[in-house]
């Protein structure tokens, strides 16, 4: 999801790749809600809608209803924020950062209330 500016007004973008969808929707994480469905702009599966008259991101989950009509949500991976803060990446910079073993390489974290494995290198 990405803040857009268009027409004068804030909106936001989400867009996926699912070759195997029929359909995907931008699910309203705490509610469960369709805030909207997506246009596919490429045959091979490229996704992508603007929602109009948002000014800030929100957490969703992507609702994919593939070709055999089985539906399923999951979350989008580039939904979360980011995990490396600015503070982490100055020490890292520098040289001086005393636990980049948390940071970096393959850790079990929990992160915009799910847990997951963050990789980073």
């Amino acid at each position: 999801m990405h803040p857009s500016w268009e027409d004068g007004a804030n909106h936001v973008v989400v867009r996926c790749f699912r070759p195997e969808a029929e359909s995907v929707e931008v699910v309203d994480h705490d509610t469960l809600e369709v805030v909207a469905p997506l246009e596919r702009r490429h045959p091979e599966g490229f996704y992508e809608s603007v929602i109009p008259d948002c000014d800030a991101t929100f957490a969703y989950l992507l609702r994919i209803t593939n070709h055999d009509q089985h539906t399923y949500t999951l979350p989008d991976p580039y939904s979360f924020g980011p995990v490396l803060k600015d503070f982490d990446l100055h020490l890292v910079s520098e040289g001086s950062h005393q636990n980049l073993s948390d940071r970096m390489g393959a850790n079990c974290i929990e992160h915009g209330g799910m847990r997951g494995k963050l990789f980073s290198v």
